[in-house]
């Protein structure tokens, strides 16, 4: 009798122990499965942002006319999401991701035309800044021989009151 209590009462720590280990297991599982909702979600939301960056590509390749700052935010956000979308190796995010190159090589050349653009835009008025710097030097110039002119009629002026003094 006291061999049997004692192993009945040996068996009661497992099966607690075991129950535990089972309520530990379902709290792992319960989290396991979250992060996977949770990264799936992600990843739907990124493909939802690929495929709007996507249309806006495209309405901004289709556009008349674009501005080189709205051309410069396309291209920097385009490349931030492709390579956000990199990260997942999928058919759906490399199908939304070759669509949205496709946009940006249209974009691209644009964006480079209008860069150099404002380029040529900058050179040219360099050359005007240029041309005014100088016609400012030349003045500055003028003036000192002017001054200097002055000095030299002040000098000689006094020169001559002082020996008319004497």
């Amino acid at each position: 009798r006291g061999l049997a209590t004692v192993l009945a009462n040996a068996a009661r720590p497992a099966t607690d122990l075991t129950t535990r280990l089972d309520a530990v297991a379902a709290v792992f599982a319960a989290r396991d499965q979250q992060s996977k909702e949770d990264e799936e979600k992600t990843r739907q939301e990124l493909l939802v942002r690929v495929q709007r960056m996507t249309d806006r590509a495209r309405r901004v390749a289709d556009a008349e006319q674009i501005t080189l700052k709205e051309g410069e935010r396309l291209m920097k956000d385009v490349r931030a999401i492709l390579d956000e979308a990199a990260a997942h190796d999928r058919k759906d995010f490399n199908d939304a991701s070759a669509a949205l190159r496709a946009q940006l090589e249209k974009v691209a050349p644009r964006v480079r035309d209008l860069r150099e653009m404002d380029d040529w835009r900058r050179f040219a008025n360099a050359q005007q800044q240029e041309r005014l710097i100088l016609e400012a030097e030349t003045l500055v110039a003028r003036s000192e021989e002017h001054t200097s002119e002055l000095q030299s009629h002040s000098f000689i002026s006094y020169a001559v009151f002082c020996l008319k003094k004497k």
